[in-house]
């Protein structure tokens, strides 16, 4: 068992097998390791889910609200833009300081190629800024689109939006976890995290929103969800 969450990242991150083994193994080293953490992360997911956090976030078959947000490199990319290149995998995540994030941008990153090759491509949304979004995609070897969601406004116009409450603020801000610096604002709330495929005409053709943002969706079925997506 690993001495630390950092040691138990890199034992997740080397794991062979689907990124939910990984995700798994980090969350179980969260309970032995940091149990305060993981009782805050418990407590926030009941309420969420209680709340039936994300319910009204776009489904399949709807459309994928437009958008237009700055990239890694300050450009201004839009959404038509980038379905009009071929069918899209659109990640919202949490931000660097994340490790459930980056164990899923990692995978995304190492199963690129086999996105690419069914004409697939893919694109991460975060609240954090240029510089933290440079600092995401260089920790996980990530070679595709990061976008900043200043504000969170576009995962709150999709219904993507949770609050982090006071107990785990605090415990958050022990650990140098200081959202308000990340984001530029003191108002605490992170996007929850989803996954979507989408297809050229913005058509949404698979979709994971889950209240408890230590899953994610799994790789194969975005490989799965692709050939139905051109």
């Amino acid at each position: 068992m690993a001495a630390t969450l950092a040691e138990a990242f890199q034992e997740a991150r080397m794991l062979e097998g689907p990124l939910r083994l990984k995700l798994a193994h980090y969350t179980a080293a969260m309970r032995a390791l940091a149990p305060p953490f993981a009782e805050a992360y418990d407590r926030l997911v009941a309420s969420l889910v209680s709340g039936e956090a994300g319910s009204a976030a776009p489904r399949v078959g709807d459309i994928m609200p437009p958008f237009l947000l700055p990239s890694e490199e300050g450009r201004l990319v839009s959404s038509s833009a980038i379905f009009a290149r071929g069918p899209t995998v659109i990640s919202f995540n949490r931000g660097h300081w994340c490790p459930f994030c980056r164990l899923e941008i990692a995978s995304l990153a190492d199963a690129a190629g086999q996105i690419g090759a069914r004409g697939g491509q893919i694109v991460s949304i975060t609240p954090e800024p240029a510089a933290l979004l440079c600092k995401l995609r260089d920790a996980t070897g990530a070679r595709f689109i990061f976008l900043s969601d200043v504000d969170n406004a576009y995962a709150m116009e999709l219904g993507l939006i949770m609050r982090v409450d006071d107990h785990l603020r605090s415990l958050m801000e022990a650990r140098n976890l200081d959202l308000a610096s990340f984001h530029g604002n003191d108002s605490w709330f992170l996007p929850l995290p989803a996954t979507f495929v989408v297809d050229r005409d913005g058509v949404i053709r698979a979709s994971r929103i889950d209240p408890d943002f230590r899953t994610r969706m799994e790789i194969d079925t975005i490989l799965s969800a692709l050939p139905g997506a051109r």
